[in-house]
């Protein structure tokens, strides 16, 4: 995807937009249409509240491991949400990956 089209993704404001960084230490930041309750919602009676990240580009920062329950939750209630992750074209996937069956 061309940095166009990713700045245009990351600014619309209808659909949930999570970006999974990988460096070590690095969270990931999501953006959600606004309601009253997002902090609530994504914390999700976790013990770590999501850190808001305010400004111009402002965000949510949470950590990795909530990645995989934020993608399924968001899907429940928004019913579509952007992943922005990264993407080496060289990768080969192991065996378990590509013979995988979502269940």
């Amino acid at each position: 995807m061309d940095q166009l089209t990713l700045s245009y993704v990351w600014k619309q404001k209808q659909i949930p937009v999570v970006l999974r960084r990988t460096g070590r230490g690095q969270r990931i930041r999501v953006q959600l249409p606004f309601a009253h309750d997002n902090r609530h919602w994504l914390q999700n009676g976790r013990r770590t509240a999501p850190e808001w990240i305010g400004g111009t580009e402002a965000y949510w920062e949470l950590p990795k491991s909530w990645f995989n329950d934020l993608v399924d939750r968001a899907l429940v209630r928004y019913g579509k949400i952007y992943i922005i992750q990264p993407y080496r074209e060289q990768e080969i996937c192991a065996r378990a990956c590509q013979e995988a069956a979502r269940s």
